[in-house]
């Protein structure tokens, strides 16, 4: 076979048995081998095969882009032969679910390996799932008590006929508010099982369908825990449905795993709440030449952890607003630009942000960081972008390209009224959302920060080992707190006090203010013409002037135009004359 196909249960058999002679399969822990999993999501037939004789490379689609999964070989020449065949089929590519244990046989040029938290496994004792001793599952046996005397329960095995009954759950589940981005991978697991080795239980109260849940022993004789869900509105449904099942399937192996959080904070804290016995560690191998060259430039210039700076080039880095310079072929200045939506006059601007602009340190004061502000500002300008936007360390630095402070901050001070208030640990994107809106709304200018924004942030933050709690004021929330201990990463508050926490002090930590005190954010206008086509003036100011612009950076934007304004609207047209010359930061400003 000479080209890919789609995965299907022919392949299992011999994958299996190649899988079984791998010495890095001993102790196998995770899912990516399992083939009942790689099965229940390929029920969109993404996932693909190519066999090479007597071993074969996996690929498939995660979030819509193109990725590898580890070899299946049984030597570690034959798994560093299919690493080979990869990279000839695809210079650029990515290879996802890697262990610890394979990471010395991946050896292809320009490779950088990120460590992927948001794959990584969740593992657990069975005996502990089972048994429930001990301090730390006190709440999981209380609400196991309470299910099973409020309740009249049974746990069966599922059957064909239990077909329409699991549809109808999945719907109540939905209706729940719970996700239905799994509900085709389950059911193409229940219509299969007669060729796979899954098993499914269904959890019942009288002849209500309340739980389901779907796993398998792999063949490295640890336990896949493929699906799960439960009727919330049933108390102690999740903790009785895991406990039956394990307690039913799993006596026989020493480990589960739980799989991954996916990066949502809920689910990870679901997931924790059963205490694993450790996170099996996933990598990604990244054969971009390019985006490599950009790792190694952000490790060297900022502190930052590693953990952070892997999930910063997984999950929001990409490559074509990666932006660099090189010498002798070595990448010595570059930046990335983040797609953001800024709030300014009334609308909703799609902007983005510079963030890791940086200069190897034998290069700086050469003039490549000009070079790269310029190629980002072509980028961007001809993208249709009006903005661009950054947080510098400096803001003397950015001034000469053009940048203008737009955001300022001060401390909180201690003149404010104090309340005395408690911290109460958050994984609610929602909840952080809705005070971060309330806490800006009063401002002209803010960046808008959707829920998927929040996802990220959270999970950028929790690679540092940063948590977000509540502010309360008795039952009142006033905000919130992005912290490591005692550390502050962001304070957000909705009333004007001052809150009192022990070990906290936050009348020294800054926050937006109208008074310009401490510069914040910067901008730069970067399409003169597009600007001024969304731009409402206020429907009180009419003018007709002509202005020539001067922009020593954007070229499109040198320029003398007619602009009139009247109406809340302005329009403009090219002049042969002007009133006056305006700089861009000039007319920013």
């Amino acid at each position: 076979m000479n080209s890919f196909r789609i995965l299907t249960i022919a392949d299992k058999k011999q994958m299996n048995s190649i899988l079984l002679q791998a010495p890095w399969t001993e102790g196998y822990l995770s899912s990516e081998y399992v083939f009942e999993n790689l099965f229940a999501w390929n029920f969109t037939e993404s996932i693909e095969i190519l066999w090479c004789g007597h071993r074969a490379i996996l690929r498939s689609l995660l979030k819509g882009k193109r990725v590898y999964l580890p070899p299946v070989a049984s030597t570690v020449n034959d798994f560093m032969l299919c690493m080979d065949k990869i990279h000839e089929l695809d210079p650029s590519a990515v290879i996802v679910g890697l262990t610890e244990k394979m990471l010395p046989m991946v050896n292809q040029p320009h490779q950088f390996i990120l460590y992927d938290d948001v794959l990584s496994e969740y593992i657990y004792l069975s005996k502990e799932m089972i048994e429930l001793k001990g301090g730390k599952f006190h709440r999981k046996r209380n609400q196991l008590s309470q299910f099973m005397k409020k309740f009249q329960y049974a746990l069966t095995d599922y059957q064909k006929t239990n077909r329409l009954q699991v549809l109808d759950f999945l719907d109540r589940y939905k209706d729940q508010g719970g996700t239905a981005e799994d509900r085709n991978a389950i059911m193409h697991t229940l219509d299969n099982m007669s060729h796979l080795d899954t098993f499914a239980d269904l959890l019942w109260v009288g002849d209500v369908l309340i739980g389901l849940s779907i796993g398998v022993i792999s063949i490295f004789n640890h336990g896949v825990h493929l699906f799960e869900k439960a009727d919330i509105q049933y108390t102690g449904s999740y903790a009785a449905l895991i406990h039956l099942v394990y307690a039913k399937r799993y006596a026989s192996v020493p480990f589960v795993s739980r799989q991954e959080d996916l990066g949502l904070p809920e689910l990870r804290k679901a997931k924790m709440s059963y205490y694993p016995v450790q996170k099996e560690k996933k990598y990604v191998c990244t054969l971009d030449p390019e985006l490599r060259q950009f790792h190694e430039l952000y490790m060297e210039c900022f502190n930052d952890s590693k953990e952070y700076v892997d999930f910063f080039f997984l999950h929001q880095a990409t490559r074509e607003h990666a932006i660099g310079v090189k010498k002798d072929e070595q990448l010595v200045s570059g930046l990335h630009l983040i797609s953001k939506s800024l709030f300014f006059n009334h609308q909703a601007w799609d902007t983005l942000f510079i963030v890791a602009a940086a200069t190897k340190k034998a290069y700086r004061r050469q003039g490549f960081m000009k070079k790269v502000m310029a190629t980002a500002f072509k980028q961007s300008y001809d993208q249709g972008y009006s903005f661009l936007s950054l947080f510098p360390v400096s803001q003397n630095y950015y001034a000469p390209y053009g940048f203008m402070t737009y955001t300022y901050t001060e401390p909180i001070g201690d003149e404010r009224e104090k309340r005395i208030c408690s911290l109460e640990q958050t994984v609610s994107q929602s909840i952080l959302s809705s005070l971060y809106k309330q806490s800006v709304e009063p401002y002209e200018g803010y960046m808008i920060r959707s829920e998927s924004w929040w996802l990220q942030f959270m999970n950028s933050l929790y690679q540092d080992q940063y948590e977000f709690s509540l502010i309360k004021d008795k039952e009142e929330t006033i905000g919130y707190l992005a912290h490591k201990g005692s550390e502050i990463d962001e304070l957000c508050l909705i009333k004007d006090v001052l809150p009192v926490v022990s070990g906290y002090d936050f009348s020294k930590y800054q926050i937006p203010s109208i008074n310009q005190q401490q510069p914040g954010n910067m901008i730069r206008i970067i399409h003169l013409k597009n600007f001024l086509e969304r731009f409402n003036p206020s429907s009180r100011f009419t003018v007709e002037i002509k202005i020539k612009f001067i922009d020593d950076m954007i070229a499109e934007n040198n320029c003398v135009l007619k602009i009139t304004a009247e109406h809340g609207m302005i329009k403009y047209e090219d002049s042969a004359d002007y009133d006056f010359e305006l700089t861009m930061t000039e007319f920013t400003d």
